[in-house]
């Protein structure tokens, strides 16, 4: 997709590398593994919505379908207000809402696996 707004390189699904495996017993030995995934949609030229959490996977590699989505999801929207360099790259800056009244600063940078 070749993005004509600021917001399009965002938009699909994105995931992290698969993190484990992790042990939760000895005896019988129940193995884990878990990613992030998240999926965003276009909002308008300078905004994008984020939805996603962390997914559980019975077993060592993230196999087949997660189990669950586990730990803390988010669903909010993004605006782009500008860049800023970090670590000698051009980062966009972002905000969103925390709450009702309470705004936060953030940045954003594509750097990761978009499954779409």
């Amino acid at each position: 997709m070749v993005a004509s707004d600021p917001s399009d390189k965002y938009v699909g699904t994105w995931a992290t590398v698969c993190g484990g495996p992790y042990f939760l017993s000895a005896s019988p030995t129940i193995i884990r593994s878990s990613r992030s995934r998240v999926t965003i949609a276009k909002v308008s030229a300078l905004s994008y919505s984020l939805d996603g959490g962390s997914l559980d996977y019975v077993g060592a590699g993230c196999p087949g379908i997660a189990e669950s989505v586990v730990g803390e999801t988010i669903s909010t929207v993004f605006t782009l207000v500008g860049t800023k360099l970090v670590a000698g790259r051009t980062v966009d800056k972002v905000t969103y809402a925390t709450s009702a009244t309470t705004t936060a600063n953030d940045i954003a940078i594509v750097d990761g696996v978009n499954l779409q």
